[in-house]
């Protein structure tokens, strides 16, 4: 004859069950590691994660609760405001090949994004705001060494031996 189990949760005792029940039950999330279980000849109660052979190898099976019934969003829905997302693209874009526009248009996407709410896009936009930055920066410095060279060149023009 196959031995009967008990099992309790929060203080309520079920049983007897065989042991093909409890695995059931354990697969299905039914009956929970924590959960204690005894049978006849036993001293004490123990608990269903230390009997081997109930819980399938593996993960717990995840617990359902009470508001399980609509899976949680993975990311936010933002309600307000359209997305920033193409002039933050075209942003990026132009940081590189035209860099005023770029910094120019990085600048009205954020500044979009910020009065929507939607900060779709904001990583582009502040990478083209950030590369227009630096590519106009190096090219006022390029301008100044330029017109320094050429400067000294013509103050010096008639100074040279002939």
């Amino acid at each position: 004859m196959e031995p009967s189990y008990f099992y309790a949760r929060d203080g309520q005792q079920v049983g007897p069950v065989l042991m093909r029940t409890l695995q059931q039950m354990g697969a299905t999330g039914q009956l929970i590691r924590t959960d204690l279980i005894w049978s006849e000849g036993w001293p004490q109660w123990r608990a269903a994660g230390d009997f081997p052979g109930i819980f399938p190898v593996g993960p717990p099976p995840i617990q359902p609760t009470a508001h399980s019934s609509f899976p949680a969003a993975p990311y936010p829905r933002y309600q307000s405001g359209a997305s920033s997302n193409g002039l933050a693209v075209a942003g990026l874009v132009c940081s590189f090949l035209f860099p005023i526009g770029g910094l120019v248009i990085s600048w009205i996407a954020l500044d979009q994004m910020k009065k929507s709410g939607n900060p779709e896009g904001r990583g582009m936009a502040q990478a083209g705001l950030i590369i227009s930055g630096i590519v106009v920066g190096l090219g006022l410095l390029w301008i100044i060494a330029v017109a320094t060279c050429f400067g000294s060149i013509v103050h010096h023009a008639g100074t040279f031996p002939r």
